[in-house]
Parts: structure tokens; sequence; C-alpha cells
């Protein structure tokens, strides 16, 4: 039978990117007792049974930019003076108030108005006992704009699931032509000539054809300009780290632009370098780079080749794959590790929280 304020009803709308991160594997993990005593109910529709309800600790609810996942927030607050349970609402984009080069009004198909966005988000974060936001710039982006509204408002970056990545042996040198792998969602982010993250100091490395340069999607870019692309199918998040094994990268990259979009990205690519036991080279910048722990960090300014030829020297090559290692160890990077388990769940449970062992 039930026990009193066990349940975690998590509503995540999507399997393949964000809500996969955030909800769907650590849920897997929860309903392995991870959570302790609490069990996790995940839904993608509203639930009325009073049972259920009355049973509740916390519905935690993701991205709710959009009508429909900000109407589940409605609902809830609707049912909350019965059932006393929380409601905590999980975001990991900057979608309000962003205006100039961002992501979702430049890069993709079909651009979301952000000011309504805002407007749409005011209106029902007073009804949240917590907001979780994925990055420290996201925090302070939210507070800006929102103020006061909720009565708390936390930071729980992102982890991966070792269950799915793994801990790979870490590779040990580089080879004369390496196989460098590109991560990121190139077909759904950029249309025509609009290249996204990638700055022309990047594209030019590409283009020396010095590497193998394997990349997700349909099609390569146009703008890539290079015969040494090997294009895979985009996999759904599930599969993804095993089709990112099959790849064999020996380096792991990650271009981005300087804008507000990006800034409150997360430093999930960095984590899936390191899973892979292999160099992670990324863009940077002064503040609130995403990629701040990267250890080979690229500006518009520099060439990677430079900075790729340095990991050609074996003891540079594994200083920077075992600084990854332990980054992940040390700062609970892991889905499984305890820290991560209970900084979240501390913020979902509130006073309902009592995690033992």
């Amino acid at each position: 039978m039930l026990q009193q304020k066990n349940l975690i009803i998590v509503h995540a709308f999507d399997h393949s990117a964000c809500a996969f991160v955030r909800q769907h594997a650590f849920s897997v993990l929860a309903e392995c007792g991870m959570a302790g005593d609490f069990e996790i109910v995940r839904s993608r529709e509203l639930i009325n049974d009073d049972y259920l309800l009355a049973h509740t600790a916390c519905v935690w609810i993701s991205r709710p930019f959009f009508p429909a996942a900000a109407s589940f927030v409605e609902h809830y607050a609707r049912k909350k003076g019965k059932h006393k349970f929380r409601i905590v609402a999980d975001f990991d984009d900057l979608l309000w108030d962003v205006g100039g080069e961002n992501f979702m009004t430049d890069y993709n198909k079909a651009p979301v108005d952000t000011t309504v966005t805002a407007r749409r988000i005011e209106g029902f974060a007073p009804k949240l006992d917590a907001v979780i936001l994925s990055t420290e710039w996201l925090r302070r982006c939210w507070l800006a704009r929102f103020k006061d509204a909720c009565k708390k408002v936390a930071v729980v970056g992102n982890a991966i699931p070792r269950f799915l990545w793994g801990k790979a042996e870490p590779k040990k040198a580089l080879p004369k032509k390496p196989v460098v792998l590109y991560g990121g969602a190139t077909v759904c982010h950029y249309n025509g000539d609009n290249t996204g993250d990638f700055t022309e100091n990047w594209l030019e490395w590409i283009a020396s054809e010095k590497m193998e340069f394997h990349m997700f999607g349909d099609e390569c870019p146009k703008w890539i300009g290079a015969k040494n692309v090997v294009m895979h199918p985009t996999v759904g998040a599930w599969q993804f780290p095993d089709a990112v094994r099959s790849i064999k990268p020996d380096i792991y990259i990650a271009p981005l632009k300087d804008n507000p979009f990006n800034r409150a990205k997360s430093n999930l690519k960095l984590l899936e370098a390191s899973a892979l036991g292999v160099p992670f080279v990324s863009s940077w910048w002064e503040k609130f780079c995403p990629y701040s722990e990267s250890a080979v960090r690229i500006t518009p300014e520099t060439e990677p080749a430079a900075f790729i030829e340095g990991l050609r020297d074996p003891e540079t090559f594994r200083a920077v794959v075992n600084y990854q290692a332990d980054l992940m160890d040390s700062r609970g990077y892991w889905l499984e590790s305890r820290a991560y388990r209970d900084k979240l769940l501390r913020v979902l449970l509130g006073d309902f929280l009592r995690i033992e062992g």
C-alpha cells in the first residue's frame, strides 16, 4: 500500500533531448530506489485521481515555456490547496525576453515569441514552490526578469547517467589523423547558410582536412565545405551514447558562439567527452561560458589547429583526459552520485525529504 506523501509526479514532454537529460534518466534511477522511499509516476497526461494526488509530495514539470505545459502548472495549482503537494518547474534554456542573436530566433525554423513566453511565465510563477534552473547564468536571467515571483530559485546542473555512458578506458594518445566528433544536433539547429555556432576559425580548421570529421544529421551542411566529413543518422537520447561510442572519437569538440542563449547552456558536452575518455575542445569566452571547466579552450581569435597539435604530446593528452575523469567524480557529474541526488531532491521535496543512505 502507498505511504503518505511518497510520490513524485514527473511531467516530461519529450524523450529525445532536454527532458531526457533533466528528468527521464533520473526517473529511471529513482524507480530503482535512488530516491529512497519515494516513488516516481511519469506521465504526459494530467493526473486528476484524488488518491494519487493525496499521496503526492511533488509535481515536477519540465520546461513549461509553452501553453500546453504551462496549463499543467495551472491544473495542479487548483489541486494543491486540497492535497498539499509541491509544484516545481524545471527550465534549461533561456526562452524569455531574448533578442538579437539567439538560437530560437535566428537558427531555428520555428522561432519562439520570447516576450509572450515571459508573460506566460509571469502568470504562473507565483504558483510554484520552486524553480530549478540548469546554470548560474540562467538563474541570474530569471531573477532579473521575474525577481521574487517564485519562493525558491535553485541551480541544479546537468549530469549524465553512468548506466548508459559507462566509464570508458581513457585513450592514451592522439593518432596522426584523429577522429573528431561534433555531437551537436546540427540539422535541427542550422538552416541554409547560417553556420550556427561554427565561427570562421573552426570552419577553416575542419576544411584543412587534417582529421576525419564526424557529425550527426541527414546531410552535411553546405557551409562545412570539406570532403573529410562522415555523417551519422540522428538518434534518440537513449541511443546516443552507443552511437557516439561506435564512432570511436579521439577528440570531442563543442563550437559555441557567445550570445545570451548560449550563456545559459550547460556543460553537457564536456561531460559526454569525459565519459568517453577523450579530450574535450570547446569555444571559450570570459564571462558565463558553459565550458569554463574545459581544459582546451578556443576563442574566435585563436586557431584550433595549434591547440589540437598540443594534444599530440602524450603527457598533455593524458593530463587532459585524467583531469576530465577527476572532474566527473569530484563534481558529482554522474547522475548516480549521491551529491547530485541529494541536491536535486532537496529542491523537489523540501520538507517532505527523508532520504537516508
